[in-house]
């Protein structure tokens, strides 16, 4: 046999696996967003929710109504969801905050170094009976270190985007 036959012979397991994988990750991908977008209708009959805008993120989806003026983020893992309602003119802020860590990488440097571990959009509202909620866009067990900037726009787009409906 030719060597060219021999290096596709080898190179076949290998892009069978790839191809195995990229489809095992897509159907988790669509698991995910069907358990979520059920739970959505359903709240959604419960409340009378009009989806102008909807986003997925790892642990939940975040729903605007621009014709009520409310803001729905369900939460879901492990197949369990539960849902916080907000009305817009109820927020009492919507900031973007960076959730730190300090460590110390070597015993022998008395200099710590502070890493990000998660960054989203805090939401607190005027209600004393409704606790607030952190939207979480970036999360450093999930995401790779390179999605933080991409990831820390799209929760300033959506905080400006709710400043746009409060006003």
């Amino acid at each position: 046999m030719s060597e060219s036959v021999i290096a596709l012979l080898m190179l076949l397991p290998i892009a069978i696996l790839i191809i195995f994988l990229n489809r095992s990750g897509k159907s988790q991908i669509k698991k995910k967003e069907a358990g979520f977008l059920n739970y959505l209708k359903q709240v959604k009959e419960e409340n009378g929710i009009h989806v102008s805008f909807k986003q997925l993120l790892h642990k939940q989806l975040v729903v605007l109504d621009e014709m009520s003026k409310r803001l729905l983020v369900i939460n879901g893992e492990n197949g369990h969801y539960s849902y916080s309602l907000f009305k817009f003119h109820d927020l009492k802020s919507y900031e973007v905050k960076h959730v730190k860590q300090s460590f110390m990488p070597d015993a022998k440097k008395k200099k710590s170094e502070t890493i990000t571990i998660q960054v989203g959009l805090e939401i607190v509202s005027r209600s004393a009976d409704q606790p607030g909620i952190f939207i979480s866009f970036y999360d450093r067990d999930v995401y790779n270190i390179i999605s933080l900037g991409v990831l820390e726009k799209e929760a300033m787009r959506l905080k400006d985007r709710i400043r746009e409906l409060v006003n």
